[in-house]
């Protein structure tokens, strides 16, 4: 049973301030909270489907009730650099994390 649902859409990109026309870092996507059930025994659910770029590594987490966990983490792929930073967000990211 579902007792709550939450969405955020994300979008975000940052360059690096200390380097003229630097390109930006981007990602977007949904961040999405659910709950499962109420009082003991309940669970909160968080999951995120978004993109990221070619460059750099990126890693996601979630944290409740002093839990940490991780949602996904991507690496570059192998060769990329910032050159690859130019245009938006392409490359397909998700990831679930179930807290007790």
């Amino acid at each position: 049973m579902v007792s709550y649902e939450f969405y955020r859409k994300l979008v975000a990109a940052a360059g690096d301030p200390l380097v003229g026309m630097a390109a930006d870092i981007d990602y977007n996507g949904t961040l999405i909270l659910t709950t499962h059930g109420k009082g003991p025994g309940s669970t909160l659910v968080v999951d995120f489907e978004g993109l990221v770029d070619n460059f750099p590594a990126y890693e996601c987490y979630a944290s409740f009730n002093g839990i940490t966990k991780k949602l996904f983490d991507r690496p570059p792929p192998a060769g990329n650099t910032v050159a690859d930073l130019l245009g938006p967000a392409v490359n397909p990211v998700s990831g679930r994390a179930v807290f007790p």
